[in-house]
């Protein structure tokens, strides 16, 4: 519970400092963000920001110094994203760096170790991390290009970029199916329903994030997100009986 907290709390920070950091150029959008309407003062933001961050550290320091290096790693990817490469051609990379940091972190902090087994999961993580961020520039394709931003959706170009991601995807799919299916634990158990209704819920985004409304796009993204969490908890279904602490 402590360690979902902590991430949670980074993801916050994160996810405030991204407010910050768009709020100029987010004046108009609809819905509104809270910043740019003037609901949230910037002051506040900030505070907000940093007392999330102080907090998300604060719990993770207290597994042990392995578990608070992870998450400041994964801290340091959030705002490099936020503050330079949101709105560049490199803006996947940090998702791609921070995706497979997660089951680390969380094994670390409640174990103490990292069984090797989990190096399994670091080039899958890196594939889908950086699939999901390209559909994420897909999903705001649109506006960066009236914008003027080289996202990678518009670097890219929709159709190539569409496919670069749909392939990243499904190679990661493919990849945790593999795996599932060649663990003994996982035949014949829940895992493979579960990874099984992850690639569905990943298919069905992608379609989403074929051209069409704003809503469809963001839609397809958070449908894509659901399907990459499920072959996450899939793979835990299939590997945790068979992983023991070293």
């Amino acid at each position: 519970m402590r360690l979902g907290i902590a991430m949670t709390a980074i993801q916050f920070s994160i996810g405030i400092l991204n407010d910050l950091v768009d709020a100029p150029r987010d004046g108009g959008r609809v819905p509104p963000k809270p910043i740019p309407a003037g609901l949230v003062a910037r002051r506040s933001a900030a505070a907000a920001a940093a007392g999330a961050a102080a907090l998300g550290l604060g719990l993770a320091a207290v597994s042990d110094p392995w578990t608070l290096g992870i998450a400041v790693l994964g801290a340091a990817c959030g705002y490099a994203y936020d503050l330079r490469l949101s709105r560049t051609p490199l803006a996947w990379l940090p998702l791609a760096l921070a995706l497979p940091l997660v089951p680390a972190y969380a094994w670390q902090g409640a174990t103490g170790s990292i069984p090797s087994a989990l190096a399994d999961l670091i080039p899958i993580g890196f594939i889908a991390g950086a699939g999901l961020a390209i559909g994420n520039a897909l999903a705001d394709a649109a506006a960066d290009a009236r914008r003027g931003i080289p996202s990678i959706a518009v670097r890219l170009g929709r159709g190539r970029a569409w496919a670069i991601h749909a392939a990243a995807l499904g190679v990661a799919a493919a990849a945790v199916a593999a795996s599932v299916a060649g663990s003994g634990s996982g035949a014949g158990g829940p895992a493979a329903p579960v990874v099984a209704a992850g690639s569905v819920t990943l298919a069905c985004g992608a379609v989403l994030l074929l051209p069409g409304s704003a809503r469809r796009l963001r839609a397809g993204w958070a449908l894509e997100a659901l399907g990459i969490a499920g072959l996450g908890i899939g793979w835990l279904l299939a590997a945790g009986t068979t992983i023991r602490p070293g």
